[in-house]
């Protein structure tokens, strides 16, 4: 058995485990934080690499991707609640407060800068406002205004509420855009689950840093020619979906990582592109690097 196969069965064996006795037992299963032990895997890698041995190389690889797999289950079951808790206790805590902005058909582009710890993030593009947002737990929201360029800026100060069972209740912050404008995206997270749909949003250029992190992004056309989509991570799931209007050029930088191009033809290492780069009127320059990570771009 070659180590991709014994890898990818693994891990897809460990997930489906993992999700069927979560529907099974009444409380489900809490792995939470166990994502923070992520670097093990970079261990695990290294060793694999310099051991000679086939059978030994192949176990290493089945530990690889039994891992992987649990800490992707603790990642995106912990920030957003997936999973079910004990349905006969309920807890309530209090909504921060929606903060809003009504549209000024004078503002010709937003730079939005999230900074976040743990937790939950959505971004979407469906607000008759020029913005709102709302979420549970601590943040900040503040805004700077220079003629037609307007600063989102959000931060959030982290919340730990420990429930009386040991559970904990998480961040949680959702944006909403309005479509008109052309957008900037600084985004530092840390341990994070994330959908980001920018889908109708023109975009100017985009960056994202993370850390152990479930991320479902969904980029926008260009505003003008080209714009760059700079991701940079440690250990998670990634899944971009980008439009068939433009032509993406990929450089990837993830040594350790099992990915999902099909849509891109490779024209040397690490680097991507689709079947329309040359000829596109419009592109997007994705540049992506981290550790162990789970990479699928997609084209819609």
């Amino acid at each position: 058995m070659k180590t991709k196969q014994m890898f990818w069965g693994i891990f897809f064996l460990t997930i489906g485990i993992l999700l069927l006795l979560n529907n099974i037992l009444e409380q489900g299963i809490s792995l939470d934080g166990v994502y923070e032990y992520w670097p093990i895997l970079l261990i695990l890698a290294g060793a694999s690499i310099m051991v000679k041995n086939t059978t030994l190389k192949i176990v290493l690889s089945g530990l690889n991707g039994l891992i992987l797999a649990i800490m992707l289950y603790s990642l995106v079951s912990a920030p957003f609640g997936f999973f079910r808790w004990d349905n006969d206790t309920s807890y309530d805590y209090s909504s921060a407060a929606e903060h809003l902005m009504d549209y000024d058909s004078t503002i010709q582009s937003v730079t939005l800068n999230l900074e976040a710890g743990a937790g939950a993030f959505a971004v979407n593009s469906d607000s008759e406002k020029q913005y709102s947002v709302d979420g549970k737990g601590i943040f900040k929201v503040s805004t700077h205004q220079t003629d037609s360029a307007l600063d989102l800026i959000v931060r959030q100060d982290e919340i730990d509420i420990q429930l009386g069972d040991g559970k904990e209740i998480q961040n949680f912050i959702n944006i909403a855009l309005h479509n008109n404008p052309e957008y900037s995206f600084n985004l530092a997270l840390g341990a994070a689950t994330a959908n980001l749909n920018l889908g109708n949003l023109k975009l100017k250029d985009f960056s994202l840093k993370t850390g152990a992190t479930s991320i479902d992004l969904t980029l926008g056309m260009p505003s003008r020619t080209i714009y760059d989509a700079t991701i940079e991570m440690g250990m998670g799931s990634v899944s971009i979906r980008v439009p068939k209007e433009a032509g993406v050029k990929l450089d990837m930088e993830l040594p350790l990582s099992a990915t999902d191009l099909s849509d891109f033809t490779k024209v040397k290492d690490n680097t991507w592109q689709t079947d329309n780069y040359g000829t596109a009127p419009q592109k997007i320059h994705l540049k992506i690097s981290g550790g162990f990570s789970s990479l699928r771009v997609s084209r819609f």
